[in-house]
């Protein structure tokens, strides 16, 4: 008997429960953060950033982990709203909503260009530590990481850069190009295992979700040069062929995808966040 399949009602009641709990996550952390604001003032290139309290207002530029409570505090309280007000989804309350999203890419814009890692403000700390620990990544021409993230991770494409910043925008965590050793000993036509029945793939994304499951996402940007073509058939063959990811945790996009970042939100929304 095949798996079964959720109907759109499944679905709904489903993304329902995942948002309430979320909203219950988020109470839980805002409880514990300081009671203070934060401001950022731009001036002469340089940003200030002013903590707000009762007992008055003062600079923390030299308390950089303090900035970054008061920085993913901002940001939570304006996610809460956000998340809230999509929950009702009606007339003017999605007006409301959309107003909202607009503020969220404005204070991440502010905070990108504060030089502000991105994803210490929108992950929680044990997706930070998860996202930024040690592992072991793709140690080939290390000279064409050209592309900075908003997260500080360095990758190779500026389609690449997109969907890791997209990514982080949604508080999703990953690791770029993280180095998975599979037994293919069972496949047939796998190049380069003659010496051993393992072999090391790097997924361009490997992201956790917060059931635990991983989903892998293969940007193939190139795809129309025959080697890198073959490699990356060669992939998502054997992802699927030793049952590392079903279909469902599998997402692969081409350069056309990356025409339009709606595009990127969609796969993302779809994909993953409904996926959890």
């Amino acid at each position: 008997m095949g798996a079964k399949v959720r109907s759109f009602t499944d679905n709904l009641s489903h993304y329902r429960q995942q948002t309430e709990n979320k909203l219950a996550r988020i109470d839980k952390e805002l409880y514990q953060l300081p009671e203070s604001n934060l401001t950022l003032n731009h001036k002469r290139g340089k940003t200030y950033f002013i903590e707000n309290s009762h007992a008055g207002r003062r600079g923390i530029n030299d308390d950089m982990d303090h900035v970054y409570l008061l920085a993913r505090k901002r940001y939570l309280k304006l996610l809460r709203r956000q998340i809230d007000s999509s929950l009702k989804s009606r007339g003017s309350e999605c007006r409301t909503s959309g107003q909202i999203a607009e503020r969220l890419d404005t204070l991440l814009d502010e905070y990108v260009r504060a030089d502000l890692d991105i994803s210490r403000i929108t992950l929680t700390p044990s997706q930070y530590k998860w996202m930024h620990g040690n592992y072991k990544s793709n140690g080939s021409y290390r000279e064409n990481l050209q592309y900075l993230t908003n997260s500080g991770v360095r990758v190779r494409s500026k389609s690449e850069r997109t969907i890791a910043d997209r990514l982080s925008y949604y508080a999703i965590p990953y690791r770029y190009e993280s180095e998975i050793e599979i037994d293919v000993s069972s496949l047939q036509g796998i190049r380069g295992t003659r010496m051993g029945k393992y072999k090391a793939y790097h997924p361009d994304f490997l992201i956790k979700l917060s059931s635990g499951k991983h989903v892998i996402w293969e940007h193939l940007g190139l795809i129309d040069l025959e080697d890198y073509r073959e490699s990356s058939f060669e992939k998502l063959f054997v992802y699927r062929q030793v049952g590392l990811v079903s279909e469902q945790y599998m997402i692969t996009t081409y350069e056309q995808d990356l025409s339009d970042t709606r595009i990127i939100d969609d796969i993302i929304v779809r994909r993953i966040i409904m996926n959890d």
